[in-house]
């Protein structure tokens, strides 16, 4: 796999028909390269809905991954939150401040 892939480096600044098929298909091969799980996992696993997300992750395009938090997102998120929080603080402080004149 390696060694293709080099032999395509070699050739990258020619962009003939020939080069852009040989890198889509060594995509798709790298793609499907990357299966993991165990020789009899389907056998093993005894949970349904973790067998279909295998069979999806073996399909070809893969459905659906595993990622962790977007911690960048759930920084935005939060800080969004803070501020609606300190806005609706805000308008019952001066709600109660009118109310007390």
């Amino acid at each position: 796999m390696y060694n293709y892939w080099r032999n395509l480096q070699k050739s990258a600044c020619r962009r003939s028909e020939t080069q852009e098929e040989n890198e889509r298909n060594f995509i798709s091969d790298l793609n499907n390269l990357f299966d993991i799980a165990h020789g009899n996992a389907l056998e093993i696993i005894k949970i349904e809905e973790d067998r279909k997300f295998l069979l999806s992750q073996r399909e070809p395009g893969r459905r659906g991954c595993l990622m962790g938090i977007d911690m960048k997102l759930a920084k935005r998120e939060i800080r969004a939150l803070l501020r609606v929080i300190e806005q609706e603080n805000r308008r019952a402080k001066a709600h109660h401040s009118l109310l007390g004149i």
